[in-house]
């Protein structure tokens, strides 16, 4: 059994095999630590020899996330939820992601129903849907005002 705390053993496992199911853990341990490069290297290195860990998926996620980098944590995390789609913590991050992206209300229910099937009455999930319906009622805003401009005065210059 190995032990998923000390940084050294993880990192030696993963030396060893970069395909080891254990890079997720090293990679989040080296996010938790702050240490942004080492943990997008182990998630590349461990997805390039292993790449249907969901789990190392997710960590790239939040790699990307970390790094402000949106685009690609939405990309990550609809990987994660399509593979998983019980996958309730990437499903609430991805939600989360797409209204700060300010996606199509429909997408975001989608995504909110999907927790839904499995916790009905899960509050986070109520509170969501009732943002979003607020956003589809909402008037759209009024047309900007065109600003008015003055004809320019033709100014010929004429030679003597």
């Amino acid at each position: 059994m190995i032990d998923i705390l000390d940084k050294k053993i993880l990192e030696s496992t993963f030396a060893d095999d970069f395909a080891s199911p254990y890079y997720p853990i090293l990679a989040e341990l080296y996010l938790h630590e702050g240490d942004l490069s080492r943990s997008r290297k182990v998630c590349e290195i461990g997805l390039d020899h292993d790449s249907h860990n969901i789990d190392g998926k997710f960590v790239f996620a939040k790699v990307a996330l970390a790094e402000e980098k949106f685009i690609a944590a939405e990309r990550w995390l609809k990987k994660v939820v399509d593979e998983n789609p019980a996958h309730f913590n990437a499903l609430r991050m991805l939600i989360k992601l797409e209204l700060k992206l300010s996606r199509s209300p429909k997408t975001i229910q989608n995504y909110i129903n999907r927790i839904l099937q499995f916790l009905p009455e899960d509050a986070e999930c109520m509170e969501w849907l009732k943002n979003i319906q607020a956003l589809e009622t909402a008037e759209p805003p009024p047309p900007p005002v065109p600003i008015e401009t003055k004809p320019e005065k033709n100014v010929s210059i004429q030679k003597s």
